[in-house]
C-alpha cells in the first residue's frame, strides 16, 4: 500500500485529508476544483470526479483522498 501511495504521489496525485469519518455520510474533502462552499465537497461526490484515484488510510488512521486535479491526472493513468 505504501509503495502504491508513493507511486501515485510521484505521478502528481495529492493527499487531501477527509474530515468527518462517518463512512460516506458527512465526510468532506477540501477540493481544489470546488469554487464555492469554502472548497468543501462531499466525499461521495469526490468519488465520481475523474481526478479522484482512491482513498488512502494512513498508519495513524487518518483518511485521505488521492486527487490528481492540480496535475490534470485522471484515474485511468495509474
Amino acid at each position: 500500500v505504501e509503495k502504491w501511495k508513493g507511486n501515485a504521489i510521484s505521478e502528481g496525485y495529492e493527499l487531501k485529508k477527509v474530515y468527518g469519518y462517518s463512512y460516506y455520510s458527512d465526510e468532506t474533502v477540501y477540493c481544489p476544483k470546488e469554487k464555492k462552499n469554502e472548497n468543501k465537497k462531499d466525499l461521495s461526490t469526490c468519488y465520481m470526479c475523474p481526478h479522484f484515484l482512491n482513498v488512502y488510510y494512513s498508519e495513524d488512521q487518518n483518511k485521505y483522498a488521492l486527487c490528481g486535479f492540480k496535475a490534470n491526472l485522471v484515474k485511468s493513468r495509474l
